[in-house]
């Protein structure tokens, strides 16, 4: 029969793990919620700098009223060759407005993540 004193050790130690998985758990979960924080205010200062690249139709046809996003485009953007693509400062000045269809946030987080100007 196994002496009280070891079962007492095998239960500390078991709390020992226990409380560092629970502890390393809280930490990962506060590492990702920052990340995600910093990420979206990245996302909010590029949005607000213009830099994301756009789409702007270059074919004849109804006035261009409006640019597409170059990451993630709605379905009106079927042959990419008829579309310039530049910055959406550029698209701005030349008064045009974000297209409604595309999935703009997705871009934006994206872009947070992975700078398409090498930065």
């Amino acid at each position: 029969m196994p002496d009280a004193g070891i079962a007492e050790l095998r239960a500390k130690l078991q709390r020992l793990h226990e409380d560092y998985v629970r502890k390393s758990k809280q930490a990962l979960a506060a590492l990702e919620r920052e990340e995600r924080a910093i990420k979206r205010e990245i996302a909010a200062k590029i949005k607000t700098a213009g830099q994301l690249k756009v789409l702007m139709r270059l074919t004849a046809g109804p006035a261009v009223t409006s640019y597409h996003s170059a990451r993630y485009p709605c379905g009106r953007v079927t042959f990419r060759e008829n579309y310039k693509e530049l910055a959406e400062a550029d698209a701005q000045g030349r008064g045009l407005l974000r297209c409604t269809a595309c999935n703009w946030s997705r871009h934006e987080m994206d872009e947070a993540e992975h700078p398409s100007d090498g930065s």
